[in-house]
């Protein structure tokens, strides 16, 4: 006698949430209940239908598949204030360019807030993303660690400033990153800053 086991996995759509695919309200908060839920149940999945969903910081958990359908766009707001997945207690107030207040997203040194914990077996395929600084930034201080990080069949359009970066700023360690199929087409910005803080810093920062 054979015994088989289906497993069924939840597949759970953001407008049962309350997202709206009107290009302007903030889905946040629906998406992220979403992937709470599915995140409870086990290893399930999280469906951006077709249409423009606006939203800030989405945060995702481990066993949670976030998939967009065809046709489906998620758009950043623009009130920086949504983008809040880290906060901290320290002093940011060195980082005002005089432009508009820190929103703590920095992680160029040690003041920056840390998250720790470790990221591992997590894979990022099939995106088309345009309009950034970077497609693709992952960060890491002492309390951090990556273990493997798989991109596949990236497309990014008018990127200002980075490719892909994933880099420590202290102690932490990745195991294993590995991309393929990457399409990048930068726009570009001038800043004469950069090629110095290369020469003034060594090749493992």
């Amino acid at each position: 006698m054979i015994n088989l086991l289906f497993s069924i996995g939840v597949i759970v759509s953001i407008l049962s949430f309350g997202a709206v695919p009107d290009g302007a309200t903030d889905n946040a908060a629906a998406i992220n209940k979403a992937i709470e839920f599915c995140h409870k149940k086990g290893r399930e999945t999280v469906v951006v239908p077709a249409g423009e969903f606006a939203t800030g910081s989405i945060h995702l958990r481990s066993g949670v598949t976030l998939r967009l359908d065809e046709g489906a766009t998620l758009k950043g707001v623009q009130d920086l204030d949504a983008y809040t997945p880290l906060r901290t207690t320290a002093d940011l107030s060195r980082y005002d360019s005089g432009l508009g207040t820190a929103n703590a997203n920095s992680a160029s040194d040690s003041i920056w807030s840390l998250a720790p914990g470790r990221m591992d077996h997590i894979l990022l395929k099939d995106l088309y993303v345009e309009t950034m600084l970077t497609p693709l930034s992952v960060t890491l201080g002492d309390d951090n660690s990556l273990g493997r990080l798989r991109v596949e069949n990236l497309t990014a359009r008018d990127i200002t400033r980075m490719a892909l970066s994933v880099k420590s700023w202290g102690r932490a360690r990745a195991e294993r990153v590995a991309i393929s199929h990457a399409d990048l087409q930068f726009r570009g910005i001038y800043d004469p800053t950069l090629p110095k803080w290369f020469d003034d810093h060594t090749t493992d920062q």
